[in-house]
């Protein structure tokens, strides 16, 4: 039986840091992995984000941190 999203994402989620990091350096740097019906400004602003990260020139956070800090606004009024 094949692999459905939601486990691939959860796999993918569970691994380490580091591993999880370089598997999406890995993929390939293709236009073709980016949606069609996407607007071409989208579509450069990923491939812009892509290469910043690819270079080093942008630094990440943790889906973690990022998972408390959404967590933390449903506590808002």
């Amino acid at each position: 039986m094949p692999v459905t999203l939601d486990q691939l994402r959860e796999e993918l989620l569970a691994l380490p840091d580091e591993d999880r990091n370089r598997l999406i350096l890995s993929l390939p740097d293709n236009d073709e992995i980016v949606p069609l019906d996407l607007h071409p400004a989208w579509a450069e602003e990923l491939r812009f984000r892509r290469d910043e990260l690819n270079t080093g020139r942008m630094d990440t956070i943790p889906w973690e941190t990022v998972e408390k800090e959404l967590d933390s606004l449903d506590d808002l009024p």
